[in-house]
């Protein structure tokens, strides 16, 4: 019975763990500088999504018809494909690097995708771009900028927990950029990416807007961020950061964070560090599922050793007296003083004298 325990144990603690993926950033980002990407486990092809959020001051906000624009504006979604040896392992991890062509200053976050879809690798806390006194690299307004101001229309400025929300596109859009795309971006958890129809290119049509429709599972009081494009370039619109309000669905929480390694939104700290100390090594990690699977299996293995030694001590306890009551009977069965003599009985041990025994004598 042991030895089956024992092996079924043994199966728990030496089974694969869960595949999963994971990058980090040893340092802040800076203004026209690269930044160091440290990747962990994967498959190639690796894409990070650099997604600054739009200006806070006013300036770049968008005249939305139909809707209050002051929470959405004219943001930057740049993104960096990397193909990397396939795959890299758990325990291996290679440095890249991504190109900061945002000014000093920014807020932005960075999504870590890889063969496995959108926001596979996690994302990010909230970063701020440093400064670093050159600034040829930046682009004081893009094409697809501009054209974002005219893309999209109605566009939701509030959002509640598990609540369908919409958005209307153009659908003018060239076609060549594909499927419209709206990203859920959660800083310190898992974002993910809902498709729309596909884009046109013909701005002949009488509804010249088409709706697209997303679901926002994520639980009440997250910070979430939403990105309107598409497939292949294309106008990028951006929302400032959205706290998720009470609703009145319930839903599986695919943004779900991990609340062993959230950090207050708008730090730049490591997970690991105090959230007045310096950058460290910030971290994206996709956890939730993971965090849960491997304090589950730990505890599921130190509950089957616990079971497992158990088992052992009382089969050993068993054996061991069964094996007393044996000698027991052997040791000490009725003996004549014919067989042994007084002086070789053991202390205490007391017998009744034969009968014809003139002594009377008991040993005390």
């Amino acid at each position: 019975m042991a030895l089956v325990v024992l092996s079924a144990l043994s199966a728990v603690l030496l089974a694969p763990a869960a595949s999963a993926w994971s990058f980090t950033l040893p340092s802040t980002p800076v203004q026209c500088q690269t930044l160091p990407i440290t990747i962990t486990g994967g498959t190639s092809p690796y894409t990070f999504t650099f997604l600054q959020f739009p200006s806070t001051d006013g300036t770049v906000s968008i005249p939305s018809i139909g809707s209050n624009a002051s929470s959405w504006g004219v943001g930057r979604s740049y993104s960096t494909t990397l193909d990397l040896p396939n795959p890299i392992g758990a325990n291996d991890s290679v440095t890249e690097s991504g190109y900061m062509i945002f000014p000093a200053g920014s807020r932005l976050v960075v999504v870590g995708s890889d063969a496995g879809g959108f926001g596979s690798g996690g994302t990010s806390g909230v970063l701020v771009v440093g400064g670093s006194g050159t600034g040829g690299c930046l682009q004081a307004s893009l094409a697809n900028e501009t054209a974002a101001l005219q893309a999209y229309q109605y566009f939701p400025t509030s959002v509640s927990q598990c609540e369908l929300q919409s958005a209307w596109y153009s659908i003018a859009i060239p076609y060549q950029f594909g499927r419209i795309t709206v990203d859920t971006v959660v800083p310190l958890g898992s974002s993910y990416r809902t498709f729309g129809g596909n884009a046109t290119g013909n701005a002949s049509l009488a509804d010249w807007y088409r709706n697209v429709n997303w679901q926002v599972d994520v639980t009440a009081g997250t910070e979430v961020a939403f990105v309107l494009g598409t497939e292949v370039g294309g106008p990028v619109l951006v929302s400032q950061l959205m706290t998720v309000q009470a609703g009145n669905f319930t839903c599986e929480a695919m943004g779900a964070i991990s609340t062993s390694i959230a950090l207050p939104t708008g730090t730049a700290n490591s997970v690991a560090a105090s959230p007045t100390g310096p950058v460290s090594n910030l971290s994206a990690i996709h956890t939730g599922s993971i965090a849960g699977g491997v304090v589950g299996g730990v505890c599921g293995a130190l509950l089957l050793a616990a079971l497992a030694l158990f088992a052992v001590r009382q089969w050993n306890r068993s054996t061991r007296r069964q094996r007393q009551q044996a000698i027991g009977l052997a040791a000490w069965r009725h003996s004549g003083p014919e067989k042994f003599e007084k002086a070789s009985w053991g202390r205490g041990y007391r017998d009744e004298p034969l009968e014809g025994d003139g002594d009377g004598e008991r040993e005390s």
